[in-house]
């Protein structure tokens, strides 16, 4: 029954990440839980790991 209720848990949160929206990304440099499980940031962060490196590993400025 434990093994139930823990995969409903699951898949409640993986669907709320799926669905999760920011208009406004969490800085690079600070502590952001969300950053680990949502799609939108996982891929933001890729993204600008992959720019930074083209660009020759600058800083990046955070966008506000």
């Amino acid at each position: 029954m434990g093994g139930v209720i823990v995969g409903i848990c699951l898949m409640v949160g993986s669907v709320s990440a799926d669905r999760e929206h920011r208009t406004r990304m969490p800085e690079a440099h600070r502590f952001f839980p969300s950053r680990y499980w949502s799609r939108e940031i996982v891929e933001y962060d890729r993204a600008q790991k992959g720019s930074g490196s083209r660009e020759g590993g600058g800083a990046s400025s955070p966008d506000f």
